[in-house]
């Protein structure tokens, strides 16, 4: 029988963010959710990303950030089991949206684009450019560049 498992986040009432950086990491996380936004960037790893009901395939440098309540995990690739992977997850509160920063007209569609109901967003970092010291690049909505996972 497999299980799901719903995290307590570590997130103190007064933290803007927590982050974790694991420079080795076996991508072993169990089927899981929490009440908080995960932003989860993988490097050097391909394999197999569930993001709700949705199951797609991540590469070396992949950026998600998934919606509070949405069921995810990360499952490598066989071809990459003895690779040393790279993960690293921020999250913040479920009440991020709700800030008064995202009433400014820099970040109000981000704040639209979190408030949808969708499992998540991804982003592709741009073509020939690491991801590692630059700034990702994101692809098809316009001013944040996130994108909706394809639901079928």
């Amino acid at each position: 029988m497999k299980y799901i498992l719903k995290e307590i986040t570590p997130l103190g009432k007064n933290d803007l963010f927590i982050a974790n950086y694991w420079p080795d990491n076996q991508m072993d996380f169990p089927l899981h959710f929490h009440e908080d936004y995960e932003l989860c960037l993988t490097l050097n790893v391909r394999g197999k990303r569930i993001l709700g009901n949705l199951v797609e395939d991540f590469t070396e440098k992949d950026l998600v950030i998934t919606t509070p309540n949405v069921l995810h995990c990360y499952k490598r690739d066989d071809a990459f089991l003895n690779v040393r992977c790279e993960v690293v997850v921020i999250q913040f509160p479920k009440e991020l949206p709700s800030w008064g920063i995202f009433d400014t007209d820099q970040l109000r569609n981000i704040r639209n684009l979190l408030c949808q109901p969708a499992p998540g967003a991804i982003a592709a970092p741009a073509p020939n450019r690491g991801v590692r010291g630059r700034s990702a690049v994101f692809r098809d909505t316009p001013r944040t560049g996130l994108r909706r996972p394809h639901t079928g």
